[in-house]
Parts: structure tokens; C-alpha cells; sequence
């Protein structure tokens, strides 16, 4: 860690001292142009960022620092191999023997941990032809660019998910917020209901105790034309016996007087019959 902070420090006190051909042109513009075959994408290494779940701002560091690195990188390559920097889209003025010298040995690669051969992907590539590392390295590009295209692709997949996801959970905050919605509004109407229940109980309440009093007044009033009625039944009856009594005694005079009227009828009646006999029996007499 130390020693790449101190390889970026250097590389990026070098680049300020440096005098390029071209005051606009940068050295990692070969890094940059999309048809150069050393062109390395922005998206790689946010990919990359986005794997380790770095946020924007080492991010932005991370894609930085790769810049810079590939920067120094390029300019190591070329004061190792003053040939090919002709052909470098990067245009860099020659260093003196004592500055290659120091940048040398600031970006020598460390010393490999054994001199055994070269293993890539479980194949030696030492002992390999050019012809059978030019199909070796298609088939690793081949696979390269298979697996960037499935990355793509989970990538999107990813994002889809995502998106789902985030319509999904606003779905469900939306099913949430009508749930809490319903849950309110039935509430109000529970408290409503209630508290219509509670007015209609008191006015029930209300309604019997006017029911209550006023059937006490009836019943008051009943009884008192009850005993009104009673009194004057009662009056009435010996108002009748009295009467009762006066036409029962009238009828035995009635009756007395009727016998006497029969008696001394019956008498006249005999008197008459005894005489017209006696006035019979005279009549024959003087016949003869």
C-alpha cells in the first residue's frame, strides 16, 4: 500500500515536470481512445467498484488512480523499450540516463517467487508455439469477451431486479398506506357506530323514562276513575235495593188488595148463585 502511494506520488510529481510536444495532449491518452487496443473502459472499473460495494466517491478515486497507474505504466514501457515508443499514441519527450534510471527502479516489478513456467488457466505457456499462444489467447479473449457479455447481462438482470424491486417495495408502501388507510377509516367508523349507539341508548333511555312516567299517570288517573266508577256504582246499587224494596212492598199491597177485591168478588159471586137458587126452587112452586 505504501509503495503504490509513493509510485503514484512520483508519477504524479513526474507528469508536472514533464514537457510534452503537445501542452493539451496527456500521456494516458492512449488509455482514453476507444480505437486504441490499450483502451480500457470506464465500466470495467466501476464494475469492479460496484462489485466491492464502493460508493461514487471511491468510485471516482478508483477510476483515478487506474488512470494514473496506466499513465505511469505507459511511460515505464517506454523508457524500457525506446523502439516502441514511436508507435505510442502518447508522444513523450526522452528522460535523462538518471531520471530512467530512478523511474526504473521505482516501477521494476517485484522478484517472482519462483522461476518455474508460466501456468495459465491450468495450461503451460512456456512450452507453447506462437501459433498455439495466438489460439490460446483468442480463446482466453473469446472467453473474455463471453463472460464481459454475461456480466452485461447480469448486470442487467441485476438492474431489472432492482427495478422490480424498487416497484415492488413502492407497491407494497402503496398497499401499506391503503391498509393504514382502511384501518383509519374503519376506526372512524367503529367510533361513529359507537358513538350513534351511545345516542340512540340515551334516547332509548330517555324515550322509558318518558313511557315510565307517563304510564304511572295513567295508572294514577285509572285508579282514581276507577274509584270514581266504584263509588258511583256503589251509590247507584243502593239506589236500586232502595227501589227494589219500595216496588217489592207496593206489589204485597197490590196483592193484598187483589185478594180482597177476589174475596169479596167470590163473595158477591156466591151470594148471587145462592140467591138465584133460592129463586129456582121458588119458581116451581108457583107454576103449579
Amino acid at each position: 500500500m505504501r509503495r503504490s502511494k509513493q509510485i503514484l506520488e512520483l508519477a504524479l510529481k513526474q507528469a508536472k515536470e514533464d514537457s510534452y510536444e503537445g501542452e493539451n495532449e496527456d500521456v494516458s491518452c492512449i488509455f482514453d481512445d476507444p480505437s486504441s487496443d490499450e483502451y480500457v473502459p470506464d465500466s470495467d472499473i466501476v464494475s469492479d467498484s460496484e462489485d466491492n460495494g464502493d460508493d461514487d466517491y471511491t468510485r471516482c478515486a478508483r477510476i483515478s488512480s487506474s488512470r494514473r497507474f496506466l499513465s505511469c505504466r505507459d511511460k515505464t514501457n517506454f523508457l524500457e523499450s525506446p523502439s516502441t515508443s514511436t508507435n505510442s499514441t502518447a508522444k513523450i519527450h526522452p528522460q535523462s540516463d538518471a531520471e530512467s534510471d530512478v523511474l526504473k527502479n521505482i516501477f521494476k516489478m517485484p522478484p517472482k517467487k519462483g522461476g518455474g513456467p508460466k501456468i495459465i488457466d491450468g495450461v503451460d505457456t512456456a512450452s507453447m508455439t506462437r501459433e498455439q499462444l495466438e489460439a490460446f489467447a483468442l480463446r482466453i479473449k473469446e472467453e473474455n469477451d463471453r463472460e464481459r457479455e454475461e456480466r452485461n447481462f447480469f448486470q442487467m438482470e441485476r438492474d431489472k431486479i432492482r427495478t422490480f424491486w424498487e416497484i415492488t417495495r413502492n407497491e407494497l408502501e402503496e398497499a401499506r398506506a391503503q391498509v393504514r388507510n382502511k384501518d383509519r377509516a374503519l376506526e372512524e367508523g367503529v367510533e361513529k357506530n359507537e358513538e350513534e349507539l351511545k345516542f340512540f341508548k340515551q334516547k332509548v333511555k330517555h324515550l322509558q323514562y318518558e313511557h315510565q312516567n307517563n304510564l304511572t299517570e295513567c295508572k294514577a288517573e285509572s285508579l282514581v276513575a276507577l274509584k270514581q266508577a266504584q263509588d258511583e256504582h256503589a251509590v247507584q246499587e243502593r239506589e236500586l235495593l232502595e227501589d227494589k224494596k219500595s216496588l217489592k212492598a207496593l206489589m204485597r199491597e197490590q196483592e193484598l188488595s187483589n185478594q180482597e177485591q177476589i174475596k169479596s168478588l167470590k163473595f158477591k159471586t156466591v151470594k148471587k148463585l145462592v140467591k138465584l137458587e133460592a129463586n129456582l126452587k121458588l119458581e116451581p112452586k108457583k107454576w103449579k
